[in-house]
């Protein structure tokens, strides 16, 4: 089935139920400490808000460079979770290139999606905003473990 099919997916449905919603408990326990409000979701894609708080920054009182890293395989690992594979998926590859700062306080947007969906490996670009400001770019590569996947 192709990447922009309009098959119903049980998945997206349920998350679509939790936009703009904040307090989700997320599966992961990185998802539950990052507190993301999902934004938008479609087969691919999805759209997500974290506000920078002060356990999140550096010295320069900016998002850690770490951080922003976390919070982009976070979202894309819930992007492929949503492909509705039959096994688990992981990271091999996480690039980012850091573009801006985001500051304490400041809402970064995530936006994800999916250029290659195959049966053993999923390759992803993702966007990170503060407003309309680009400040960070990430591409990444996660592989089928072979494992069924974990259904939450």
């Amino acid at each position: 089935m192709s990447m922009h099919s309009h098959k119903t997916n049980k998945t997206i449905a349920f998350f679509k139920g939790l936009i703009d919603k904040d307090n989700v408990s997320y599966p992961s326990g990185v998802g539950k400490w990052l507190q993301p409000v999902l934004k938008d979701i479609s087969f691919g894609r999805i759209v997500a808000e974290i506000i920078v708080r002060p356990e999140m920054i550096n010295t320069h009182q900016t998002l850690h460079g770490g951080m922003t890293s976390l919070i982009f395989d976070e979202i894309i690992g819930a992007t492929v979770y949503c492909l509705e594979k039959e096994t688990s998926f992981v990271t091999v590859s996480l690039n980012v290139d850091f573009l801006s700062a985001a500051k304490l306080g400041d809402t970064v947007r995530v936006a994800t999606v999916v250029q290659k969906n195959g049966n053993t490996l999923v390759q992803l670009d993702a966007k990170m905003y503060v407003h309309e400001r680009l400040i960070a770019v990430a591409s990444s590569v996660l592989v089928s473990t072979g494992k069924a996947k974990v259904v939450v």
